[in-house]
Order: C-alpha cells, then structure tokens, then sequence
C-alpha cells in the first residue's frame, strides 16, 4: 500500500510521453479495474526528482524503470484489496455455511479528518493547491487517494491484523530462546561537579577552581554539599547526581575516567566541551540480562510485526492467485509491447 502522497515533497515531472492517449495507455488490468500509464506516473512524482538529483543519465532510465515495476506491483495489489473492500468475496465458514462480510465504508468525518491533516503541513490554502497542481491532482483527486488509503486500511486491520495474537508463552519462549538480545550494558551510577568555562571565567580559572573543590572533596569535604554550592552542571540541585549511566553513552573523555573508578572514588580533573569535572562512582553494575518484564512489550511488538508481514504476503497472494491480472507493460515510460 502506497501510504500518502508526499505533498510536501516538490514533485518533478514524470519522463516525457506523448499526448492524453499515451497518459491513458493501459498498463495493468486488474479484473475489471485498469491501471494507465498516467497513474504510475502520478505515483512516481516524488521519485523522478530524487532520480533526477542522484542517479547518473547513464543510471536514470535503468532505475526508473525498475522503480515503476514495483510501483506496477503496489498498484495492482491496491487495487485487489480495494475492490475487496467494496465487493467482498463469499466464503464457506462450515459445510453448507456461507457468509459475506460486510463492505467497508468509510464516514465523511474520516475522510475530512485526513484532510485537515495533509492541509495543516502547508501554511495557506494557495500553497497547499499549487502544491496539488505540481503533483498534477486535483482536491477531488485527493479526497479519493484518501478515502482508497483509509478503505485499505480498515481492510487490512479487518483481515490481517485482527487476526494475529501472541500469547504470554510465546514471549517467554522467545526470551528464553534469544537471552544474548537482552544483555544490558556495564553501568555505573555517578556524581558529577562540573565548573564552566565562560562568562568571565578563563580555561585556566576553571581548572584551577575545579582542582581546588576536588582537593576540598578529597580531604572530607562532603561531594553533595560542595556541587550543590559550587558546580554549574544541570544536576547540581541534586548534588551532582546524574544516576544510572551504560557504557558508550558518555563523551569519550568523560566514559574513560569514570568507568576507571571504584565506588567511592574521585576522578581526576577531566577536561571536557563543556569545561571542567570531578566525578564520583557510586555504583557499579556489571553486564546483566534484562529481566523479562522490562522487555516483553518490546518482544510482544517484534512478534506481532513478524506475524503480520507473513499474514500479509499470505493473504494478498490468496487475493492474487483469484484475481484476473494482466500486466501489458512494466512500466509509465516504456512503449506499450
């Protein structure tokens, strides 16, 4: 499914053609449904500019044409599963059983709320027409790609995603089979006083006073008092606690000297963008598995995907292998065979 239109991306002008014959040139037939030359273009707009900007001449038309050959591809499964939405198939749910689901149909209120949502991007209404008229479509034109969008939307909801559950013990099947994936990294919590350079203050004063409250520290003066007096780091009001820190979030500079620390100790003086520090390790945590309620709506999440992408190849190849599907040309750009 193509998802949205890209207003607010410029659009270039697709390849050349010829005339209004050759925009209505059948490209695909899809049961009783076409699909033209036209609407592969107009789906291809934003992706003729970015070829036009990266891709070579040499390059262009390979890549084009590939592109257009997927885009064949979204829009005839579009189509299936719009005219699965509007005219559903009957099917036997037991022996001598039929049933016929209901067709989707999509309120006004939907459809303006979309609206409201692709108009909010642009600053006037002139602006968000003009942008229209360079993607060749008009308001009318738009109103339809959304209210086809929202339709296959609630289709797949109804007929895929509906359909899909994972159960507690799938989770923790999974945990267990895949423990490596949910290693925390080494932590450790830390204090920190930090003395800016600026606003008057020279690279050599800050230094200077930064040793100088180090020094204060280290012969019994307390670390939580003395940063929250002194230090003009944003966890001053806290004493200088920054909590829980893993192993590769810290600058450089700053993550060789903590993680150097035993719990209790002071760092050194440590130069950093922002000026001077003094740290304390309060705490130390090794490498530790996540438990597994920190990590099962994460586990749950990769399930489901994994789940629905499946049921989805699934349930467009059923839609496909039933379907009356021609594709007469690859592509918006190439000549009709």
């Amino acid at each position: 499914m193509i998802s949205g239109i890209g207003l607010a991306t410029a659009a270039a002008a697709p390849p050349a053609r010829g005339a209004g014959e050759t925009r209505n040139r059948i490209v695909a037939v899809v049961n009783s449904d076409v699909i033209t030359a036209e609407d592969v273009a107009q789906a291809m707009a934003p992706l003729y500019k970015q070829f036009e900007e990266t891709a070579s001449a040499h390059e262009r038309s390979s890549k084009v044409q590939e592109a257009e050959q997927r885009v064949v591809e979204i829009l005839v499964n579009e189509r299936l599963m719009l005219q699965e939405a509007t005219a559903p198939r009957t099917f036997e749910i037991a022996k001598g059983k039929w049933a016929t689901p209901t067709p989707i149909t999509i309120s006004g209120e939907e459809l303006a709320d979309a609206l409201a949502d692709v108009r909010a991007q642009f600053e006037t209404e002139d602006e968000f027409l003009s942008v229209l008229h360079e993607h060749g479509m008009t308001l009318e034109d738009l109103k339809q790609r959304y209210r086809d969008q929202i339709t296959i939307q609630k289709l797949v909801d109804r007929e895929v995603r509906s359909r899909i559950a994972v159960s507690p013990s799938e989770i923790t099947a999974y945990y267990e089979r895949h423990l490596d994936q949910f290693q925390g990294a080494e932590a450790v919590r830390v204090s920190n006083l930090l003395i800016r350079v600026g606003d008057g203050v020279d690279d050599r004063q800050a230094k200077a006073k930064a040793e100088a409250l180090r020094q204060a520290i280290h012969n019994g003066a307390d670390f939580a008092e003395t940063a929250r007096r002194e230090s003009q780091g944003p966890a001053a009001a806290e004493g200088g606690m920054i909590g829980w820190v893993e192993r590769g979030r810290l600058m450089p500079e700053i993550e060789q000297a903590v993680f150097a620390l035993a719990p209790g100790q002071l760092s050194p003086v440590v130069r950093s963008a922002l000026g001077y520090h003094v740290f304390r390790l309060e705490e130390r945590r090794a490498v530790q598995t996540k438990p597994l309620a920190d990590v099962q709506s994460q586990i749950r999440d990769a399930l489901s995907q994994e789940r629905f992408q499946q049921r989805y190849r699934e349930w467009i190849a059923k839609l496909r292998d039933r379907a009356y599907i021609t594709i007469k040309t690859a592509s918006a750009s190439a000549p009709a065979s």
